[in-house]
């Protein structure tokens, strides 16, 4: 990524520069030593930053002690790490330290452990499904404490429904993404694009609970947006267009599904090419459209790709 190799000589010239200012048991020098290993986690040169990371966790528990929420928001990074290097043995130990952190009193209102906890929720497929939801619960519990009506606040509320649906707690589900609908409509503006996402966030609630009449206006709603805003939103529209041929399938109007699912084909393969999963599920969609129309001879080679 041409931003990270642009980045990267920056981070190590401050880094440098703090060492020789602050000396090199300094906070300032451990901060610096995290965005700079954030940023080679990024681009996953795994063998260099697991020290850095150590170094910076070694640190902190120095300056804060060890279960203070900045230990667990570093024990995450390096959770991640673990994970995405395949050392799955060792994900566990420190997903459960994190959550010692987290289940001490004193900690359950910073705002460090509800980023900890959607981060946690985000990254890790977290069994079973009721400890995500109550971990995305009590970051939500936190942030409301102090800030109610920030887009930070809505974000959370839109990790928890996907929780929700995802245990089938449907009412709750559309409540809580109600609730961030609002809050994003008075942060941003009813035609923000902030706003488009809860839409889709809701129309796939509607989807999934067979509601297909509620989600197709909701949809159209937030295509209308992307397509008005000043912004390049040509994958979001696609992915809008695609949701929403699925759903015209389901209601049998074929003959509206199958341009908005080819023009979504389009956007798909000049963005990504024919390789890639939007793409496939695109495909797949139409394939079926084509199945259920009868039209044998196009949908056939569609299928088999």
């Amino acid at each position: 990524n041409a931003m990270y190799d642009k980045a990267e000589p920056l981070l190590r010239k401050v880094l440098e520069i703090n060492k020789e200012s602050s000396g090199i048991n300094n906070s300032i020098v451990t901060s610096s030593q995290n965005h700079l290993a954030l940023l080679i986690l990024a681009t996953k040169r795994y063998e260099e930053v697991e020290p850095l990371l150590q170094s910076v966790l070694e640190s902190d528990e120095k300056s804060y002690g060890k279960e203070h929420p900045l230990i667990a928001a570093h024990l995450y990074d390096l959770a991640c790490m673990y994970m995405e290097t395949k050392r799955d043995n060792e994900v566990r130990p420190i997903l459960d330290r994190i959550f010692k952190i987290v289940e001490k009193s004193e900690n359950q209102k910073d705002p460090i452990v509800a980023i900890v906890l959607n981060n946690m929720v985000a990254s890790f497929n977290l069994k079973p499904i009721e400890l995500s939801i109550d971990m995305m619960r009590q970051a939500v519990h936190i942030v409301e404490k102090y800030d109610p009506n920030s887009p930070y606040f809505s974000y959370l509320l839109i990790g928890l429904s996907k929780v929700l649906i995802e245990a089938n707690h449907f009412g709750e589900a559309e409540s809580t993404i109600l609730r961030a609908m609002d809050i994003d409509k008075q942060s941003f503006g009813e035609n923000s694009i902030r706003t488009a996402g809860n839409l889709i966030s809701l129309a796939n609630l509607f989807r999934i609970t067979g509601r297909f009449s509620e989600a197709e206006p909701i949809l159209y709603q937030a295509l209308s947006i992307y397509e008005q805003s000043s912004e390049d939103q040509q994958i979001n529209i696609a992915c809008v267009l695609n949701l929403l041929g699925s759903i015209l399938i389901q209601m049998n109007h074929f003959s509206e599904a199958d341009p908005l699912l080819r023009k979504a084909l389009t956007i798909y393969e000049q963005s990504f090419g024919v390789n890639h999963i939007y793409y496939a599920s695109c495909l797949n969609n139409l394939a079926v459209l084509l199945k259920e129309t009868e039209q044998y001879i196009e949908s056939e080679p569609i299928m088999r790709k």
